[in-house]
């Protein structure tokens, strides 16, 4: 679910594919992996150091792959140091838990969301331990190429017990050997759209909450997923109360209910926390206008994403990378102020059906997309399976 996202070799990024090459062209040649015989969907695992998160799940169900979320002991502390302390049981009990897996499934081939890097140095001894040769994958998240992620020790070298990595969008790509991460096989596998049916208003809210804001007729509702990171200016949305007190702004996370903006937050802007998943996709299909906010390039937001594939107009900070991917269905703020996004909203009320009409265009853009990046990803990594576009067109059936 949205929001609710090495070291060096002697091959470059840049022998694989030119620096000026476009988004549309994403016909990158890669060497198919050697094995003795090709990978069944079914012996690839992804592991995911996550409670859930969509990209995975349609990844794998898509293309046939085992996931495995890892949880491990999730506690939070009231202090900073037990906080920290909680935060290091958690991750020693995945890492424990991410060997048990590869031990009980023996994978041939296991694809490691990053970060945390140590998350692939646990699926390396895992398959080991299973007597298995490691076959690794990283699917890399845009924060493993930033600090901090990007200056601890052992991030780098933890890549190349990599055969290849997974990057989410070009923007990512083609920086990769300005900042170091010069990599082989290295390609773009694009967040696939999550296909969502449109509401019928039979279905209610779990959250008596929603259920009273959604029941009034007219209502005006923008819905912001959050988490909570520092690339989000949160504190401008919850401004953006002020400026728009018609609306009714949703803002979600379990952080937000911790957060010291609630404490002068207009009364008009709701700190919704963790939604179930059937309230946060109601939420999202009911909702006036979706908002994604951003404030670094090269991220591609989840939430954007899920609104394609709801079909919904969207709201969205205009950073280069956000209009690359999501050219229409949105209107883009001009800057990270709650002004920008008061003036955005305003300007995509006067143009909501074409806005989602927009969106449902893109979605079937993007999936054709994805189909031809997941194609090149299962070459590449020696995977036997359909032509991805056949699995898909059986599959939306």
């Amino acid at each position: 679910m949205a929001r609710q996202n090495r070291d060096h070799r002697e091959t470059s990024i840049a022998s694989i594919m030119p620096v000026d090459s476009p988004i549309s062209r994403e016909n990158h040649s890669h060497t198919p992996a050697r094995a003795q015989t090709p990978v069944r969907p079914s012996e690839v695992l992804m592991i995911v150091w996550a409670p859930q998160q969509r990209r995975a799940s349609n990844m794998c169900q898509t293309l046939g792959f085992h996931l495995r979320f890892v949880n491990g002991i999730r506690r939070t502390g009231r202090l900073k140091f037990t906080t920290r302390l909680w935060k290091c049981v958690e991750y020693v009990t995945k890492f424990v838990e991410t060997i048990a897996i590869c031990i009980a499934r023996r994978p041939r081939l296991c694809i490691v969301q990053n970060p945390p890097f140590f998350a692939i140095y646990a699926a390396w001894i895992g398959m080991l331990l299973s007597f298995r040769k490691p076959r690794l994958i990283a699917d890399c998240h845009n924060a493993v190429f930033r600090p901090p992620w990007s200056r601890m020790t052992g991030a780098h070298f933890c890549l190349k017990l990599c055969q290849s990595i997974l990057v989410h969008n070009e923007d990512i790509f083609q920086m990769l050997p300005r900042i170091g991460f010069n990599v082989p096989h290295a390609l773009v596998l694009e967040t696939r759209p999550t296909c969502v049916a449109p509401d019928d208003n039979s279905r209610q809210f779990e959250s008596p909450v929603l259920q009273s804001i959604f029941a009034k007729k007219d209502h005006k509702t923008l819905i912001a997923p959050l988490a909570w990171k520092d690339d989000e200016p949160i504190e401008e949305l919850v401004k953006l109360g002020a400026e728009l007190p018609d609306f009714q702004i949703l803002l979600t996370g379990m952080k937000g209910l911790r957060s010291h903006l609630r404490q002068n937050a207009p009364p008009n802007v709701i700190f919704t926390g963790f939604l179930s998943a059937s309230d946060y996709e109601l939420a999202m299909l009911r909702s006036t206008l979706v908002v994604g906010v951003t404030t670094i390039d090269g991220i591609q937001m989840s939430v954007a994403n899920e609104a394609v594939g709801m079909g919904r107009p969207m709201v969205l900070s205009g950073t280069n990378t956000t209009r690359k991917l999501f050219y229409k269905g949105a209107v883009y703020t001009q800057g990270h102020t709650a002004k920008d996004f008061s003036n955005a909203v305003k300007q995509a009320l006067d143009s909501l059906t074409t806005l989602s009409a927009d969106a449902i265009s893109l979605r079937e853009e993007r999936l054709h997309r994805w189909d031809l990046q997941a194609d090149r990803f299962l070459q590449m990594a020696n995977i036997q399976t359909r032509n991805v576009s056949s699995v898909l067109t059986t599959r939306n059936k």
